[in-house]
C-alpha cells in the first residue's frame, strides 16, 4: 500500500512541476502592447477646397491613359461600349491606392483591369491639401469606352 502511495505522490509532484514549468514558459511570452496607430483619415473629394490633381490636369491624364492602356484582342472583339468607373485614394505622397472598379455593370474582358494597371503605374499626383498640409483623398474617374 505504501508503494502505491509513494507512486501517487510522485505522479502528483510531477504533474504540479509540469504545470509550473508550462505556466512559466507561457508567462515569458511578450505581448505586443504598443499603441495602435490609426491611419490618417480619407477625405471625400467634394469636401476639400484644394483637391488632388494629376499633373497637367484631366486632359493630360486622359492622354496618359490612352497612350499606355493595352486592351486584349478579346476586348476589342467582344467588349461592349460603356463607362468605366474606377475608385481610388490619392495618398499624401500623390500615389494612387485602393483602385477598384465601382460600376456594377462592367465592360468586361479585362478592360477595367487594364485601366487599373495603367492608373497604378501613372506618375504621382499632386495631393489634396488641408491647411497647407497633404491629406488622403478619395476620388473616382469615369472613362467612356467604345470598341
Amino acid at each position: 500500500m505504501r508503494d502505491i502511495q509513494t507512486k501517487m505522490l510522485r505522479l502528483i509532484v510531477l504533474c504540479v512541476f509540469s504545470l509550473l514549468v508550462a505556466g512559466s514558459a507561457y508567462s515569458q511570452y511578450e505581448y505586443d502592447t504598443t499603441e495602435i496607430v490609426e491611419q490618417d483619415p480619407i477625405y471625400p473629394e467634394d469636401s476639400l477646397k484644394v483637391k488632388a490633381t494629376y499633373p497637367g490636369g484631366w486632359a493630360a491624364m486622359d492622354r496618359y491613359i490612352d497612350q499606355h492602356v493595352e486592351y486584349s484582342d478579346r476586348a476589342y472583339k467582344f467588349a461592349k461600349s460603356g463607362t468605366i468607373v474606377i475608385g481610388f485614394v490619392v495618398e499624401k505622397d500623390g500615389d494612387l491606392t485602393n483602385l477598384q472598379s465601382l460600376h456594377r455593370r462592367r465592360v468586361g474582358y479585362g478592360v477595367e483591369e487594364a485601366v487599373i494597371k495603367v492608373l497604378e503605374d501613372m506618375p504621382l499626383w499632386k495631393p489634396a491639401l488641408v491647411d497647407g498640409k497633404p491629406v488622403r483623398m478619395s476620388g473616382r474617374i469615369e472613362l467612356p469606352m467604345s470598341f
